[in-house]
């Protein structure tokens, strides 16, 4: 998968809960994070195939997003620690 289609699919998940620039923003920094890559790496090298680990490294990532979506929606409706 490269990075620009990884980057699509983020998009495509999280586009329920968020704008396009918030996700955008945020995948930016998890490839800052994760790997240590400019936010220019998107634009420089969109066709980067990324390896397995990074692949899985994303994945671990946006699983840990939903359980924060979760608890996002437990607070506006008043749902925390019940």
């Amino acid at each position: 998968m490269t990075l620009i289609e990884y980057r699509d699919y983020f998009r495509t998940q999280l586009s329920r809960h968020y704008q396009q620039a918030e996700i955008d923003d945020v995948f930016k920094r998890c490839i800052q994070h994760y790997f240590s890559w400019s936010a220019v790496k998107i634009g420089l090298e969109p066709q980067y195939e990324l390896a397995e680990k990074e692949v899985e490294q994303l994945i671990r990532f946006k699983a840990k997003s939903r359980g924060l979506d979760s608890a996002t929606r437990d607070r506006r409706v008043g749902r925390v620690g019940t």
